[in-house]
């Protein structure tokens, strides 16, 4: 797996051997990142990547012009390895926790105006992880949601978002998601 454009174009990204983790495609990633040029994104936006699992949509943001990310994950180790690698530290900030159960946002820490969620499909995660966030102080007003779920599978978003598009690229579907008020 590569990063597909930006700074950073052409690295190679670690992925965790066996079937626990589902890296978004580089087709995918490529669609979603032409998709986001429509909403001015990712340029100096920070990031949420949850469930980051290999990091590999926080550090394509970064890639290509986010200011900061932030990844959420029960085991960072992958993507901490990928960030190392590529020097990213600076622009990067871990936390290893189950991001549906994250609490509030340190104050250390600024509002993302991008969020990516990549849960493990069938599980349901997206509603729980998008509210806690939400509550959680998180997210900035107008902040835009991309959320990625399997064939067969619905999104149901929370109280506070909206649907703004949908697509639907093999298997996989995103949601594009807007927080917030007008």
């Amino acid at each position: 797996m590569r990063v597909t454009a930006g700074t950073h174009r052409g690295r190679l990204l670690s992925v965790p051997k066996g079937d626990r983790i589902r890296p978004t495609s580089d087709k995918v990633r490529q669609a979603l990142f032409n998709m986001l040029m429509t909403y001015n994104l990712p340029a100096a936006a920070t990031v949420i990547d949850g469930f980051c699992g290999s990091g590999a949509l926080g550090i394509e943001a970064l890639s290509r012009g986010a200011g900061f990310a932030v990844f959420i994950d029960k085991d960072i180790s992958t993507a901490r390895a990928n960030i190392d690698s590529l020097k990213l530290d600076t622009q990067s900030h871990l936390i290893r926790a189950d991001i549906t159960h994250i609490g509030r946002k340190p104050d250390t820490l600024q509002p993302a105006g991008l969020v990516f969620l990549d849960p493990p499909y069938g599980q349901d995660l997206l509603p729980a992880a998008l509210d806690t966030l939400a509550s959680g102080g998180w997210l900035e007003n107008k902040a835009l949601a991309v959320c990625e779920y399997g064939q067969g599978e619905t999104i149901r978003p929370p109280a506070g978002f909206t649907t703004l598009d949908t697509r639907r690229y093999g298997t996989t579907n995103l949601a594009f998601l807007r927080y917030g008020h007008a």
